[in-house]
């Protein structure tokens, strides 16, 4: 396989690495492949990819409120933007999918070809939505289990009483219950767990 691979260019694209092996075993050395093949790797992990030495990386902005508003409604309605009679919900369940394509499309597409009172229903029903909740867990169950318990204790901590507290008093108190809380919060940045804005720790709704 090594020798066929040398031979010809080729384009190999890993979707949602989650462990280094994965990268070790597939193309871990440049030398496999002919000169000119390029590999693209998408993962929520950036720390994976700097363990493994990959100096090119790009992340991918977070989808505007338009943004949002087009996929959702392209799954939903499959038009790109919502007609005036279903443009107030959908700006509501763009808004309860903080923007996360997943969610968005998970969302969309359990309304497509439904009408609006069903739209409705399903608006008033979301927090209790055990299906569309399960689909959303495994994403980030994913991300949360590739935690240590360390970094699982400060994403708790953070999760449930710290979203939107100043990042320099956050340090502060987290250090005074013992943790390290500055490498913790450097990789929740890094899986995309948590942002910092106006210096303060923010984090998904979701």
């Amino acid at each position: 396989m090594r020798y066929f691979l040398l031979q010809i260019k080729v384009l190999l694209i890993l979707d949602d690495v989650d462990d280094s092996s994965q990268l070790e075993k597939l193309c871990g050395n440049p030398a496999w492949f002919c000169q000119g093949s390029r590999i693209i790797v998408t993962t929520i992990d950036e720390q994976l990819l700097i363990s493994q030495g990959v100096e090119r990386r790009f992340k991918v902005p977070e989808l505007s409120h338009v943004g949002a508003l087009k996929l959702f409604s392209l799954k939903a309605l499959n038009r790109d933007n919502p007609p005036n009679s279903h443009m107030d919900l959908s700006k509501s369940f763009v808004n309860y999918a903080s923007g996360v394509p997943f969610a968005l499309e998970v969302l969309g597409l359990s309304l497509n070809g439904r009408d609006l009172d069903a739209w409705r229903g399903q608006l008033h029903k979301l927090g209790d939505d055990f299906i569309f909740k399960e689909k959303i867990m495994k994403i980030f169950k994913i991300i949360y289990e590739g935690l240590d318990m360390h970094e699982k204790d400060i994403f708790l901590d953070i999760a449930c009483s710290f979203k939107g507290e100043y990042k320099d008093r956050l340090v502060e108190i987290l250090d005074g219950c013992g943790f390290n809380p500055g490498s913790g919060m450097n990789v929740f940045m890094k899986k995309y767990l948590i942002t910092i804005s106006d210096n303060m720790v923010w984090m998904n709704d979701l």
